[in-house]
């Protein structure tokens, strides 16, 4: 298979034409398709010569000093024209205030329940902390039985029903005569 190579210079982006001689499969046909590879002007022209040390070194710095605005995120530029916007809309410190007043919120809100619970159940901090004005707490009554009188009252009532149970009053005839409800 033999091959030729032809080379277009007065373009700026180089285009190789490869032009094949050779037919297909070892057949009589020739094929005119030129196949195209497009060099662009950013690609290495080949020298001859080989590069030293240095200008490999050179090469290498310059190419990552270019890459470095295609890999860093977000770019340099963006992130100081945010700064500048953040700093113009905060320089009067309003943005402090307003952080402080919605953080004071935020902890008052959280502590409530805690400190609500602390002056219901404890007389001293509530006589400390709590104004005589501002207290709307309401004595417990005093309860009509004590424990003792009203078990008494329970034993009593249980008695009398056992008693009346033993008499019959609450056979099924005797409860339908009685009309509940209505009080003799």
């Amino acid at each position: 298979m033999s091959l030729r190579v032809m080379t277009s210079l007065s373009a700026p982006p180089r285009l190789l034409l490869i032009r094949r001689l050779s037919g297909f499969g070892g057949s009589s046909y020739k094929s005119n398709r030129a196949v195209t590879q497009r060099k662009f002007s950013s690609s290495p022209t080949p020298t001859k010569t080989k590069m030293t040390a240095e200008e490999v070194e050179m090469a290498l710095e310059n190419a990552n000093e270019s890459m470095k605005a295609y890999y860093s995120y977000p770019p340099e530029k963006v992130i100081a024209a945010k700064r500048a916007k953040f700093n113009a809309r905060h320089m009067n410190k309003q943005f402090y205030l307003q952080l402080g007043l919605g953080v004071s919120l935020l902890c008052s809100f959280l502590a409530t329940p805690f400190i609500g619970r602390k002056i219901a159940y404890d007389e001293e901090f509530k006589k400390k902390y709590i104004p005589s004005w501002y207290d709307y707490t309401l004595e417990k009554p005093k309860s009509a039985w004590t424990r003792a009188e009203l078990q008494e009252q329970l034993v009593q009532l249980r008695t009398d029903l056992h008693e009346r149970a033993i008499r019959g009053e609450f056979t099924p005839e005797k409860l339908d005569e009685k009309e509940f409800g209505k009080e003799a």
